[in-house]
């Protein structure tokens, strides 16, 4: 009898539990299949979305006929040449401002050139020596970044595109140069300091009587 009682209370269980509509833990085994069921599905999704995107693409480039895949192919190409004309003006202006701020060791080593045979002794050639050193591997170094002379001679005329007027002088010949202060320098076609010169310009009319 309570073998009998305990077998049907566990029926009853078991239909209440079907009643209520909860499903029985998975095993090991049916997890992984229905997770490979789940991948499966996710994966034929998105080959349905791909062939759908291609399909979409092939429409659009039968549209555009060969007319406008030309159209395309130049606006790349034109697009490739902007980006590599801006990224050679950024490395140009980047060797430029690294120039100019050797420029005044530059002076510096040069001066010390032109002096040289004012004072000789021993210790001052070994020491003039070593500077000269120093500047010829730093000339040499600014040539790699492009540094050019820009030219200037007393007699010619003022270009302000190459020449910043430190000075003035009254004379006849009025925009000459006279005297080179200090030489100009450029890196790649832009100057990165204008040669100083002093210049003529007309002298004042004179006073009314």
């Amino acid at each position: 009898g309570d073998a009998a009682a305990a077998a049907a209370a566990a029926l009853d269980e078991d239909a209440a539990t079907a009643e209520d509509g909860e499903e029985a833990p998975l095993s090991p085994e049916e997890e992984e299949r229905r997770q490979l069921k789940e991948e499966a599905a996710a994966l034929e999704a998105e080959v349905k979305r791909m062939r759908i995107q291609a399909s979409d693409e092939e429409d659009q480039l039968r549209q555009m006929g060969k007319g406008g895949l030309m159209r395309l192919v130049a606006e790349v190409d034109n697009y490739k040449r902007r980006r590599k004309a801006d990224v050679e003006s950024a490395v140009r202006r980047a060797d430029q401002k690294v120039v100019a701020q050797f420029l005044p060791l530059l002076d510096m080593f040069d001066e010390l050139q032109a002096r040289r045979g004012e004072v000789s002794t021993e210790r001052l050639d070994k020491l003039h020596g070593n500077y000269q050193g120093l500047g010829k591997q730093l000339k040499t170094a600014l040539d790699k970044k492009g540094l050019e002379p820009m030219t200037a001679r007393p007699g010619e005329r003022v270009d302000y595109t190459k020449h910043e007027v430190v000075q003035w002088l009254e004379g006849e010949a009025e925009g000459t140069v006279v005297d080179v202060k200090a030489p100009g320098w450029s890196v790649g076609g832009a100057p990165v300091r204008k040669a100083q010169v002093v210049a003529l310009r007309a002298p004042p009319p004179p006073p009314p009587p």
